[in-house]
């Protein structure tokens, strides 16, 4: 910095707004042309993605107090009382002591507020019940599902620049 001064705020602010073109009219692109430009108005999502809470990975849909004091040592058995696959719905709720198997993106059954990866469990009396070998804390609960529309929710965004994420 041989002889050169820091500016404030206000000069930086003034040199670089001086150096850029007056904004552009509008023009409609496709969203792969988007890259770098800047929304001139706000978007409207139509729909949410996903449209529901689902697992994030295959394990089974629980009650996270039901596993409250699991461990390796000492884990909390609970009865697997149906299967929700990919694509498809739970046909009943999760109650107190019960688990439903689950597939990676299938909605989260009513009564769950947690999903426990298979790697966490071991199966018991031919796969009717689960053996819960960690506690599931409802702060961790959204490492193991997502809710509803975490990629895509119908609503507005407001107008911003679109960068590269590399």
């Amino acid at each position: 910095m041989s002889g050169e001064r820091l500016h404030s705020v206000e000069e930086a602010r003034a040199a670089v707004l001086a150096a850029v073109d007056a904004p552009l009219g509008e023009e409609v692109v496709a969203v792969d042309a988007a890259l770098g430009r800047v929304l001139s108005r706000e978007v409207i999502a139509a729909v949410t993605l996903p449209p529901w809470d689902n697992s994030a990975m295959d394990g089974y849909a629980i009650r996270a107090a039901d596993v409250t004091g699991a461990a390796e040592d000492a884990p909390i058995r609970l009865e697997v009382v149906g299967e929700v696959p990919a694509g498809g719905v739970a046909e009943r709720a999760v109650r107190h002591g019960s688990a439903i198997r689950i597939a990676t993106g299938a909605p989260i059954p009513d009564g769950a507020d947690a999903v426990v990866p298979v790697e966490l469990t071991t199966p018991l009396d031919a796969g009717e019940q689960i053996a819960v070998l960690i506690p599931v804390l409802a702060l961790l609960l959204s490492a193991f599902a997502a809710a509803c529309g975490p990629a895509l929710r119908a609503t507005r965004i407001a107008p911003s620049i679109a960068v590269r994420a590399d």
